[in-house]
């Protein structure tokens, strides 16, 4: 087995963040994101996500819009402009394995929708032969990879099932996504509430969920295509913060029906990653943080 899933699943549990280009602040307009970047207060979110007990970290550099805040030449040269100055992932990855925890991107090629036309124009995903817009995917990859290094664990790569119909060489996928660190961790997500392999060289399962119950129904869980199991849902906002003048979402679980299902999901050899709503300027709701305080707490107690 891979030495990060063995370490993924001793941690038990860790935090998904929806920090994009569409976030939204607690109150007034939101920043222009490369401003939003440059103002990350990056100890702070650290030392928040340490205090929750989670062991790690699934952070969104990509989603609706393709936009890294990080100075992705790759990600420049597709589309002028479509970089940042500061290296804010580089900044997260390196705070939050200084306090223990591990760090994986959670990334979208941000071509499957309408929300971001002219990258998808540029990306060529508009073509009928994808191979450039999968060359040009992967170009991003590998810099993001070379630049990381060790310090990305793992991917969650979303959006593979709009990718799967246009038979995508898979290994060639694979091959960009552990670019730098040969013992990264990759799975390919087949949509919400779906078990689905597209490839054997993913090495876990992307387990979206919108309940807590339906993974634990399934064969899966155990042994599904030999992949390790992992479930994904969110705790308040659905995926992401993006309201103007709205307050992040009360948790949407009870504090015993969610500590209950982490508690299955690790007693079946699994791990649990809860997506966290979050404001521009990187912080959570307190409710939510609270919730997730007792479950660590809890799960240490047995």
């Amino acid at each position: 087995m891979s030495p990060v899933i063995s370490q993924l699943r001793e941690r038990v549990w860790g935090i998904c963040v929806h920090w994009t280009t569409q976030t939204t602040p607690r109150r007034g307009n939101p920043l222009a994101y490369p401003d939003a970047v440059d103002r990350f207060d990056v100890e702070q979110f650290a030392d928040t996500l340490a205090k929750t007990g989670a062991g790690y970290l699934v952070f969104t550099p990509t989603h609706a819009w393709h936009w890294p805040p990080a100075p992705i030449a790759a990600s420049e040269k597709i589309l002028p402009g479509r970089s940042c100055g500061r290296d804010l992932i580089g900044e997260i990855a390196n705070a939050v394995r200084a306090r223990g925890m591990l760090f994986l991107l959670y990334y979208n090629h941000s071509c499957n929708n309408e929300d971001d036309p002219d990258w998808q124009k540029a990306a060529g995903w508009q073509e009928a032969d994808k191979s450039g817009f999968e060359w040009k995917i992967q170009s991003v990859l590998r810099e993001m990879g070379m630049r990381y290094g060790e310090r990305v664990s793992g991917y969650w790569i979303d959006s593979a099932f709009t990718i799967y119909p246009h038979n995508p060489d898979w290994a060639e996928w694979t091959d960009a996504l552990k670019t730098g660190y040969s013992e990264r961790v990759i799975c390919y997500n087949s949509g919400i509430n779906n078990l689905h392999a597209y490839t054997p060289l993913q090495d876990y399962w992307a387990g979206e969920f919108d309940t807590l119950g339906f993974p634990l129904a399934q064969p899966a869980l155990n042994a599904g295509n030999g992949l390790p199991f992992h479930s994904l849902f969110w705790l308040d906002d659905y995926w992401l913060h993006h309201e103007m003048d709205k307050s992040i979402a009360l948790p949407i679980y009870s504090d015993r029906r969610l500590l209950a299902y982490v508690r299955d999901v690790r007693d079946a050899g699994a791990f649990t990653t809860l997506n966290l709503g979050i404001y521009q300027d990187g912080t959570f709701s307190p409710e939510t943080l609270d919730q997730v305080r007792l479950i660590s707490q809890d799960l240490k107690n047995g």
